[in-house]
């Protein structure tokens, strides 16, 4: 086994230069030495080999609950119908198209066969909805397709894409524009000197609403004093 990378050569580094820690700095009764011809066993190694493998498991873990993957995400372009540029609909059939679908079947736990044909029917009213109506999203172009597909043939007929567009839905606007723009509003509602309100302004304030809204609520009642 060939051993490289930063890892390997600080063990050769401790192996073949071993370093003093005096006492007077570790804080520890006595002197130490890091590192040495037979400091780095079997077990030690395969201890710190361990704890690596554990913390991966838990990274990549928190990665699949936080983050999809991008492959994923990018999966569900083939349900974007376009600027209204295009003069016919997308080609349900294409390679790239076939690919996303298969990755979106696993995903959603379909069937791949029934997933692209029940696609290829729905795609023609999605992209006919979404072009008589630019200002429509994509969402509601397919939203409208699905509904007129399900009076004509019933529900039954859309299982698979219907699993899909469920999870298409739920991934809509999931885009860093989309967080960044949250993120402002939040910054301009929730300012600086807001959030560093005294206790006794946040009092004033509780007590402000509390007032508007029992005269709301109760109008023709006179004004009750806030006591705390």
């Amino acid at each position: 086994m060939v051993h490289v990378g930063f890892t390997a050569h600080m063990l050769r580094r401790l192996r073949d230069h071993p370093v003093l820690l005096p006492s007077n700095l570790t804080g520890l009764p006595e002197d130490r030495i890091l590192g040495g011809a037979n400091a780095v066993t079997a077990e030690l190694l395969e201890e710190c080999l361990q704890r690596l493998r554990c913390w991966v498991v838990v990274v990549l873990d928190g990665l699949r609950a936080e983050m999809p993957s991008w492959e994923l995400v990018q999966s569900f372009t083939v349900f974007d119908l376009g600027s209204g540029n295009l003069k016919q609909a997308p080609r349900p059939d294409s390679a790239v198209t076939t690919r996303k679908l298969a990755r979106l079947a696993a995903f959603a736990k379909v069937s791949p066969g029934a997933l692209s044909k029940e696609y290829g029917q729905l795609l023609p009213r999605a992209w006919c909805c979404h072009q008589e109506n630019q200002r429509e999203s994509n969402v509601n172009a397919w939203r409208h397709a699905h509904a007129h597909h399900c009076k004509r043939f019933g529900r039954d007929s859309l299982q698979a894409l219907r699993t899909v567009l469920c999870r298409y839905v739920a991934f809509h606007g999931m885009t860093t524009q989309t967080q960044e723009s949250a993120f402002s509003t939040q910054q301009r509602l929730l300012t600086a000197q807001r959030n560093h309100c005294t206790a006794a302004a946040e009092l004033d304030e509780l007590k402000i609403a509390l007032a508007f809204r029992s005269r709301i609520a109760c109008p023709s009642q006179p004004p009750r004093k806030c006591t705390a």
